[in-house]
């Protein structure tokens, strides 16, 4: 009976009977309360005032749902995206995502090389519309299909010149999977 306790602080559960006293139905609110032993459940609520011919309301019918194991997993997923983003904005190197089709998804360049003049002229773009260095194009398509054929990492040493300077590339190509397994 979430009248008498066992939901959380900020349960709006007077909001809640006096929004269903004015529209007659309640679907979907999504809430967290307080077990007894304190742990947290998610719960979502449905309901309907039931009224008299009078229209007085007599009861309500509804269902409650647990959604805790949901409600958990974007807890989860949320938090891992934002250790993901911390890892991205903080590598000191050049990322690049591709498609299967082979244009640039997400690009950053921290390296001072500085191999791309700027990573946001290249998102969008088909690697065959980016100028690189040398045989740097050649290689990054090879290892790329090579990825996704496989769904195995690959990595390589790739040497080039530019202003008539060597410079040389460590790249890595590491497959990105959902959570099916399937590569992105």
């Amino acid at each position: 009976d979430a009248d008498r306790g066992g939901v959380g602080e900020g349960y709006p559960r007077p909001t809640l009977k006096r929004g269903n006293e004015a529209e007659s139905k309640i679907a979907g609110l999504e809430w967290a309360w307080t077990r007894h032993d304190w742990t947290t459940l998610f719960v979502r609520e449905r309901a309907t005032a039931v009224r008299d011919a009078e229209g007085n309301t007599l009861y309500y019918e509804g269902t409650v749902e647990d959604i805790t194991d949901r409600k958990n997993m974007e807890n989860e997923l949320r938090t891992n995206e934002q250790k993901y983003q911390v890892l991205i904005n903080n590598f000191p190197d050049i990322i690049i995502r591709f498609n299967d089709q082979l244009y640039v998804e997400y690009a950053k360049n921290d390296n001072k090389q500085n191999v791309f003049s700027s990573t946001l002229d290249i998102k969008g773009k088909k690697l065959e519309e980016i100028e690189l260095p040398g045989s740097l194009k050649e290689v990054c398509e090879e290892k790329i299909k090579h990825v996704f054929l496989t769904g195995q990492t690959v990595e390589k040493r790739v040497d080039f010149d530019r202003g008539n300077r060597p410079n040389t590339l460590n790249c890595s190509w590491i497959p990105e999977r959902s959570q099916e397994g399937k590569i992105n």
